[in-house]
């Protein structure tokens, strides 16, 4: 085998060294922005697997935030009973539109409040015992910074909260025709829910009046409408001092909670809760 001697060998060029190093360089960058990158998207799986299974309590506010367009967080909620949840978001942009869905417990969706274009939205849903969702999602779309043309895939963070009230109620009675309806009494209050599926309908209650009086009643209604029907169940309509108007839009109360009063004549009447989209009401006839 030839040997060769010391002096035969021939050193690189400076230039080519640095050639070398600089080829390094690239590799263990490229291998960096790899790695940083994996890290990333890993770091990103466990924020989503952490809102998905994070499980918000009953009274409690609940941070989060939205970092990518069409992000959606979950929220577990568990209910032991018959009830309806109160639920309130908002985001912090206000120029933002809120809105929320309920999942059931395969995060399937089940209802959505109407769109109030607001950046914040309250609403009301009957449940039963198990498991549920609150599903938010981030409908916003990217604003495109002419200056940088890397600013479309870049999104500010914005931050929302999310909360909810569970109230224990049971459902609100069947009535097949108006005659089997329940007496309502004064004094006394009747509350229920009324669910989004199709085996739940109207609710009413049957008041007599034995001369003309007036009649002051309290009502709480959300996703409902109140209304009042004659005998033969057709709705009422009234004027601004709350006596029977003949023609017209019979008058509905409906989300919120109030105070009011109507004159009625002798005869039979008909407190009608109607079912407009899902949710629960309070209604109580006051004794003076």
């Amino acid at each position: 085998m030839k040997q060769v001697c010391s002096a035969e060998i021939r050193r690189k060029p400076p230039e080519e060294k640095e050639k070398k190093m600089r080829k390094s360089m690239k590799k263990y960058i490229a291998a960096f922005a790899v790695a940083a990158a994996a890290f990333l998207l890993s770091a990103a799986g466990r924020i989503d697997a952490w809102a998905a299974n994070k499980t918000l309590e009953n009274g409690k506010w609940e941070n989060g935030t939205f970092t990518e367009r069409e992000t959606e967080n979950y929220y577990k909620i568990s209910v032991k009973k018959t009830g309806y949840l109160k639920i309130e978001y908002s985001r912090e942009n206000e120029d933002a539109i809120a809105t929320f869905s309920i999942c059931n417990g395969k995060k399937k969706k089940i209802w959505q409040p109407k769109v109030t274009f607001d950046h914040a939205v309250t609403g009301y849903f009957p449940v039963k015992k198990g498991t549920y969702y609150i599903c938010i999602k981030d409908s916003s779309s990217w604003e495109l910074d002419e200056d940088n043309e890397d600013s479309y895939n870049v999104k500010p963070v914005e931050r929302y909260k999310v909360k909810y009230k569970f109230t224990a109620m049971k459902e609100g009675g069947k009535v097949k025709k108006l005659q089997d309806a329940p007496l309502l009494t004064k004094g006394k209050q009747v509350s229920g829910l009324i669910f989004p599926d199709k085996k739940s309908h109207d609710m009413c209650y049957r008041y007599v009046v034995l001369k003309k009086t007036k009649v002051k009643f309290s009502y709480e209604v959300f996703g409902l409408w109140l209304r009042i029907a004659d005998s033969k169940g057709k709705f009422l309509n009234f004027d601004s001092k709350g006596r029977i108007k003949k023609g017209g839009d019979s008058v509905s109360w409906w989300e919120g909670r109030d105070s009011d009063f109507v004159t009625l004549p002798k005869g039979t009447y008909y407190f009608v809760i109607q079912k407009v989209d899902t949710g629960y009401y309070k209604l109580k006839l006051k004794l003076n």
